[in-house]
């Protein structure tokens, strides 16, 4: 996690390899005894030195009880963050996810990010076996029809209802969904 992202919590006790991770994360229930669903459920980990590894150690503790997907990012999540000159490289965070999944040898699924802005890039990075999801968000922000210009770059079909392919083919090229009690 950033660094910023990173002080301490009153009363929160941090994982350390051979100390079960604190009530409150996807492992242990929450402190009044109800269980935790294990989709979506945030860790944080205190420290940033990839050399340190201790996130790899926790990431195979939560694939052994259960949680299924795991979101490799290393910076940029507060606006007061200095951010290092390699993060304007796309798929700059794509390496840390990469060595998550070598490290793990698939025992859970690694979703990577960062500055992954074209549909050939996402392709490279799960064709490579780097990650195993992409995860795009502020691209999604600047252009919200993202989801068919991938599809455009890559020279795939999308199949939707025909009222959103009307922007993009034209309604008059779109089908229609006529129903059956207006068919003559």
């Amino acid at each position: 996690m950033a660094p910023l992202l990173n002080a301490p919590a009153p009363n929160v006790s941090y994982f350390v390899p051979r100390v079960y991770p604190p009530a409150g994360t996807a492992l242990n229930p929450q402190l009044d005894g109800k269980p935790i669903p294990t989709l979506f459920q945030p860790i944080k980990i205190r420290g940033v030195e990839f050399q340190n590894r201790i996130w790899v150690k926790l990431a195979g503790v939560l694939a052994e009880h259960g949680v299924d997907l795991i979101d490799i990012s290393s910076s940029g999540n507060h606006p007061a963050q200095r951010v290092q000159a390699i993060s304007s490289e796309p798929g700059y965070q794509v390496p840390f996810a990469a060595a998550v999944k070598e490290a793990l040898d698939n025992k859970i699924r690694v979703a990577a990010v960062g500055r992954i802005h074209t549909a050939t890039l996402a392709e490279s990075v799960l064709n490579k076996g780097q990650a195993d999801v992409i995860l795009v968000g502020r691209m999604f922000l600047k252009n919200s029809s993202l989801v068919w210009t991938f599809a455009e770059e890559l020279g795939v079909e999308l199949h939707h209802s025909s009222q959103l392919g009307w922007p993009f083919k034209g309604r008059a090229r779109a089908p229609t969904n006529t129903p059956v009690s207006e068919k003559k």
